[in-house]
């Protein structure tokens, strides 16, 4: 017995010591939790307090059908147990929130008795009853949600946050499409997201936010898409005042703009990829429904383009002041940069010709370029390439170039618009040709410059060289003689002879992205050489067609071995 003891004695010293060893590495206090002591953070299931729950759940929905009878013998009036019922449904909402948090099952089952109990209610009393408008309706779904995400901030129940707001979200859109009338459920909708947008903004019990954005976004392009189909709304559907449309669409983009910028700018949150597609979509679907509302008025258009054109202002400002200050992640100012470019996308298409949209955007790419020189940014380059992409492509000439190469060339080239964009390219390609240094992202859009002027000047080239044969041919007699022009060939001779000066360029300059462009331009000539000189070109063209490339083949190699000498 003594022997016993002296050994557990020296196990307790040995043990005291190694805590000793280890006391610089423990927490101040440590929390002793007492044996048969539970935790009081989770509360472990019981069967029997299951039972008992879903017991008391079975009750609850007894009372709500006994509150039905009542009104069925006529003890009361229908609006009175209309009433009645919503007030059975709070308190069972009331009930499931002064649950102990613990007790996660009563939670569940307490709100969802409460939305059980509401679910039929409000749709029997709006639909078959009459006894509540459409705008009570809605009033009471979103009050419900609202009810409940306030209730679940004192004890932080996320779980009845949760239910509440996507169930009543689901009712409100359920109750949009079944009774026609559109506009009291969007904003009841709205109402519901600026609560979870709100909750989620102070740090509190967030609730199905992103569940309950989704539904808004299906309303509001219901809405978009039934008030602006041809001959209005369907029939049977409530009317619906362009004002409050508009109001509603406007709400939506208001909510989200607001919840982001908090998040991102001043709370100096990381944009995630669920908050970016919740920010594109309601710019898309708010700007996009009200232009396929107003379409049809100019003035309305007009508007419309000015608001997004100063949206995308604001975007890049933002994107500017965060990477100047450098508080802020670089992804969100690179978020920013881009929404401000695809509003200013839009912009241009809602307030300038095809000539305007030219004249703005390769003036847009220019500056762009130039303050790349002060201003690092790797989707900066993307964008400006992207600008001189998009005025190439709206003015025509990515077309007149396709049907040159790819056509009779007998299709009208543009020419005024082509040169300006000659002249935009050269001077888009001057600051970045002074850089010392090219970066990955400065250096793809450099090639994606150089294909792009590669493509307009083969398409240009090849215009300007049939026009010179056939001035050539009415000289000299040829063309009574019925010699068709070999536009084909023209045009793969003017591909490959810019290839060649393009290579020579790059080479000199100890540009590869130009390089990059002259591979592409090269598979482009042999796709060509395939499809239409061997289909269409005479003996004679083919033959000079075939020469071009199968000497270009043979002098690229010569050039581009001076870029490694």
């Amino acid at each position: 017995m003594l022997d016993a003891l002296r050994a557990e004695v020296r196990e307790l010293q040995l043990r005291v010591a190694r805590l000793e060893q280890r006391g610089d590495r423990m927490p101040a206090e440590v929390p002793i939790l007492l044996a048969g002591e539970p935790d009081r953070g989770v509360e472990a299931f019981s069967f029997s307090d299951g039972v008992s729950t879903f017991g008391r759940a079975l009750l609850g929905i007894a009372g709500a059908y006994m509150l039905r009878a009542l009104t069925e013998i006529g003890l009361w009036s229908t609006t009175a147990g209309v009433g009645a019922g919503l007030a059975y449904a709070g308190l069972w909402l009331w009930l499931a929130t002064r649950t102990r948090p613990e007790k996660q099952l009563a939670v569940v089952v307490n709100t969802t008795t409460s939305l059980l109990i509401l679910w039929p209610l409000v749709w029997e009393a709006t639909l078959k009853f009459g006894v509540i408008s459409t705008a009570t309706a809605a009033a009471v779904v979103a009050g419900f949600a609202l009810a409940a995400q306030a209730l679940a901030w004192q004890n932080k129940l996320a779980i009845v946050a949760g239910l509440g707001s996507f169930a009543s979200a689901f009712i409100a859109m359920v109750l949009l499409l079944g009774t026609h009338d559109l506009l009291p459920f969007v904003f009841a909708l709205l109402a519901i997201a600026a609560g979870a947008e709100f909750a989620a903004l102070s740090g509190r019990a967030t609730g199905a936010r992103w569940w309950v954005a989704g539904l808004t976004d299906l309303a509001m392009l219901t809405l978009a898409w039934l008030v602006s189909r041809q001959g209005g709304l369907p029939e049977g559907y409530a009317p619906a005042p362009l004002a409050r449309v508009f109001a509603a669409q406007i709400l939506m983009m208001a909510i989200y703009i607001a919840s982001t910028v908090t998040e991102t700018v001043a709370r100096n949150s990381r944009f995630t990829p669920v908050r970016v597609i919740q920010a594109g979509t309601a710019l898309l679907l708010g700007l996009g429904g009200i232009y396929a509302v107003a379409k049809a008025n100019p003035s309305s258009v007009v508007a419309v383009g000015v608001v997004v054109l100063f949206g995308a202002a604001g975007c890049y400002s933002i994107s500017f002041r965060i990477r100047e200050d450098g508080k802020e992640r670089s992804e969100n100012a690179a978020v920013y940069g881009w929404f401000g470019f695809f509003l200013a996308l839009a912009a241009g298409l809602l307030l300038f010709s095809s000539w305007g949209q030219m004249a703005v955007w390769t003036s847009l790419a220019v500056a762009a370029g130039w303050a790349q020189r002060s201003f690092r940014w790797g989707g900066l380059q993307i964008q400006d390439a992207g600008f001189l992409l998009v005025a190439s492509a709206v003015s025509g000439s990515w077309e007149a170039a396709r049907l040159q190469l790819f056509g009779d060339g007998t299709a009208p080239v543009p020419g005024f618009a082509v040169g300006w964009l000659f002249v935009a390219t050269v001077l888009w390609y001057l600051p970045a040709h002074l850089e010392p240094e090219i970066h990955s992202r400065q250096r793809f859009s450099m090639a994606l410059i150089g294909a792009n002027f590669m493509w307009l000047a083969a398409g240009a080239g090849s215009h300007w060289l049939i026009l010179a044969w056939r001035g050539f041919a009415a000289g000299t007699g040829i063309a009574n003689q019925g010699a068709q022009v070999p536009s084909t060939t023209v045009a793969t001779a003017a591909l490959i002879c810019l290839s060649l000066g393009l290579a020579v360029c790059g080479v000199k300059w100890r540009r590869r992205e130009l390089i990059w462009v002259v591979y592409g331009a090269m598979a482009l000539g042999a796709f060509k050489l395939a499809t239409m000189d061997f289909a269409y070109a005479t003996t004679l063209p083919l033959v000079v067609s075939l020469l071009f490339y199968g000497g270009a083949l043979i002098l690229l190699p010569r050039i581009l071995a001076k870029n490694n000498s």
